[in-house]
């Protein structure tokens, strides 16, 4: 614990970890397709790969992607990148006036690893970080993420007009 609070790169790195894992255990709280006790059926979750509904099964595939339906809307996306490139990924078509939006991004830089600030009920996970700013930037844009190599991005499908956005065009589709 003295790591947490102390000052210098070692207390910022310990500080960043907490921050994004009471971030992940947050969402995944509120999010009912996270809290099974089983793996999901085929109904309830459906597989992607570099295009949607197309994974890639072979023994040398370094992409594992898939959607989590949740029930009333929501769903989730995830996508882990265990290759040394980074890849763009077709993201599955959301109906109803939906878009997807980025929840984490473990290639990114510490606070912008995890962008569902809202998640994050104590100052000391929040202090000062302009996370909305982040999250209006593109990660997911026009039907696509981008997955650095060796991480993962999760995404949710969250209703199009859900935050107001600083241009006409949409961040993500």
């Amino acid at each position: 614990w003295d790591v947490l609070v102390s000052a210098g790169s070692r207390g910022n790195d310990a500080r960043a970890m907490l921050r994004f894992t009471a971030g992940m255990v947050a969402f995944r709280k509120s999010k009912a397709c996270l809290r099974g006790r089983n793996f999901p059926g085929h109904d309830q979750i459906e597989w992607h790969g570099d295009f949607a509904g197309q994974p890639d099964w072979e023994d040398t595939s370094e992409l594992c992607a898939f959607r989590l339906f949740e029930e009333g809307g929501g769903d989730v996306y995830v996508a882990f990148n265990a290759g040394g490139v980074a890849r763009t990924l077709e993201l599955p078509h959301l109906g109803g006036g939906m878009r997807w939006d980025v929840v984490a991004d473990t290639g990114a830089e510490a606070p912008f690893d995890f962008l569902r600030s809202d998640l994050l009920q104590d100052d000391f996970m929040n202090a000062g970080v302009p996370l909305v700013g982040a999250r209006r930037e593109a990660i997911a844009e026009f039907g696509h993420v981008r997955v650095l190599k060796h991480s993962c991005v999760v995404l949710e499908a969250v209703p199009h007009n859900s935050h107001e956005l600083a241009t006409d065009e949409p961040a993500y589709i």
